[in-house]
């Protein structure tokens, strides 16, 4: 299904003014997303891409097909190339090694182990352990009344690792790393019996997305110190059973700075929300309204893409053009508005 994106987006390749740019490049005469060596990366790229993909032989830059950086080519690299021609901003990569090393940061706090486990108390309605770099959570109520939450010593955390003790204002923004299978209702209370509240949504799909908590009108950033934060993992729906695992909490004083966080970390992942909003919009519209939409509409469930426009014409509806279309094709085809 994933290739008939990718048509979509060749298709759109094929449909433009060809865009002449040199990207970044690795070690000199060897260009990031330069696939077909010719000095240039545009839209002839992407389709030589798409095509050593599907066992074309015509020779190509191994190393330059790895696009992301991520040490393997597949089509994956294929969209981030084409997201690069269409917007050079996008950052490219001539293979693995000319990916730069991420960046350290004292306010992210990313190990977990022995070591920290008793950073994380007062765990109610909560099973917690702490291992393999990770907080792992799971919900031992056995009804619905109490949200199960965990407080998070902040402090002591910093003091255990050798990290710089951090201020009020480190706390305006909480950058949170996690998956679960919860109801997606992810809490902050400033202290451990209540306080103030601020509340994210996500996704709870069993993969990890980035939540960005804004605190920044809260008490909590009128700390000298950031002590400790209540974290509310679940909620008064949050099925016995349900599980989640926090593998990176992170502090900042200004919501670029999160973002620009987030972004670094998960790449091209789409799940970095701020209070429940997505940060990136992408809008699809499709005027075919014929029964091979349903195949879209499979692959953009598949992919997470939650919204989309079909036209419909009603004076057509029942229409039957496989004749039509089969002629063009020249095999039968069930195509029918």
């Amino acid at each position: 299904m994933f290739k008939r994106v990718l048509s979509l987006i060749l298709c759109a390749v094929f449909m433009t003014t060809a865009m002449f740019i040199t990207s970044a490049s690795g070690e000199e005469g060897n260009i990031a997303g330069d696939i077909n060596r010719d000095k240039n990366v545009d839209n002839k790229d992407v389709v030589a891409l798409f095509r050593h993909l599907n066992g074309d032989a015509a020779e190509v830059d191994e190393t330059a097909c790895d696009t992301n950086g991520d040490g393997s080519v597949d089509n994956k690299d294929v969209v981030v190339l084409f997201r690069h021609v269409s917007d050079p901003s996008v950052t490219i990569y001539y293979g693995k090694e000319d990916v730069p090393p991420m960046p350290e940061y004292d306010n992210v706090y990313n190990v977990w182990n022995s070591s920290v486990e008793n950073t994380i108390t007062n765990a109610n309605h909560t099973e917690v352990t702490v291992k393999n770099n990770g907080i792992y959570l799971k919900y031992t109520g056995t009804s619905k009344i109490a949200d199960p939450h965990v407080l998070f010593n902040i402090s002591e955390y910093a003091r255990i690792m050798n990290k710089r003790a951090l201020t009020g204002a480190d706390g305006s923004y909480i950058v949170i790393k996690l998956k679960s299978n919860t109801d997606g209702d992810f809490q902050v209370f400033t202290k451990n019996n209540g306080g103030e509240t601020k509340t994210v949504y996500y996704k709870p799909d069993g993969k990890f997305h980035y939540i960005i908590i804004d605190m920044s009108t809260t008490k909590f950033i009128a700390q000298d110190t950031l002590e400790s934060v209540r974290l509310d993992w679940g909620s008064s729906k949050t099925q016995t059973g349900a599980e989640a695992v926090i593998t990176e909490i992170g502090f900042f004083d200004t919501l670029e700075g999160a973002l620009d966080y987030a972004a670094v970390i998960a790449g091209t992942q789409s799940g970095i929300v701020r209070d429940g909003t997505p940060k990136k919009y992408v809008t699809m519209s499709f005027d075919d309204a014929t029964k091979q939409d349903l195949k879209v509409i499979e692959i953009l469930q598949k992919y997470d893409i939650p919204n989309a426009t079909f036209f419909i014409n009603t004076g057509l509806c029942g229409h039957d053009w496989s004749a039509n279309v089969s002629q063009m094709v020249g095999k039968q085809v069930e195509h029918i508005r």
